[in-house]
């Protein structure tokens, strides 16, 4: 599988995030984790506002 790298602020990858979490959590759970592993590990600002999973997942589709 080819690996395929993105460069986006922090305020694209929260969009994004969110985006996800209003899908079905078992489709999205490790997608969602691997991009947060990895904002987390870059030299990037950090979110001024970290996400909230509970509040992603838990609201009524």
């Amino acid at each position: 599988m080819t690996t395929l790298t993105l460069e986006l602020t922090n305020n694209e990858v929260f969009s994004i995030l969110q985006v996800l979490g209003k899908q079905p959590y078992e489709q999205t759970a490790g997608l969602i984790t691997k991009i947060e592993s990895q904002r987390s590990a870059s030299n990037e600002e950090v979110l001024s506002e970290e996400i909230d999973y509970e509040e992603l997942f838990m609201k009524p589709v």
